[in-house]
């Protein structure tokens, strides 16, 4: 079943439209037709929002999100070990989230 997007910004008490698309965005939804998203979409977005919530203050990105994507499993025959570039990359992009969220703009 297909949810309307138009509906999310009302069923989520958020002041704008772009709240909706932010919250997409973070968790790498994308429409499953003009205007619509899936029901494991609607459910990400649900689980996102208790967060927030549950959380104030609380930015997107903080959200604790379960990994869904699947590592290519390519074989480095020079190491014997898997690539798990994917994986490599999430760690550091958590990490460069985490120091740019946590600056202290003041102290420079």
């Amino acid at each position: 079943m297909n949810y309307k997007i138009s509906e999310l910004q009302a069923r989520y008490n958020l002041s704008s439209k772009q709240s909706v698309y932010d919250r997409m965005k973070a968790l790498q939804i994308v429409p499953v037709s003009r205007g619509k998203i899936s029901s494991q979409a609607l459910d990400k977005l649900d689980e996102l929002d208790k967060f927030m919530k549950k959380n104030p203050g609380a930015k997107i990105w903080e959200f604790p999100r379960d990994v869904e994507y699947e590592s290519s499993g390519q074989l480095d025959k020079s190491t014997g070990q898997l690539d798990n570039f994917n994986e490599t990359l999430q760690l550091v992009e958590a990490i460069a989230r985490h120091f740019a969220a946590n600056q202290d703009p003041l102290s420079s």
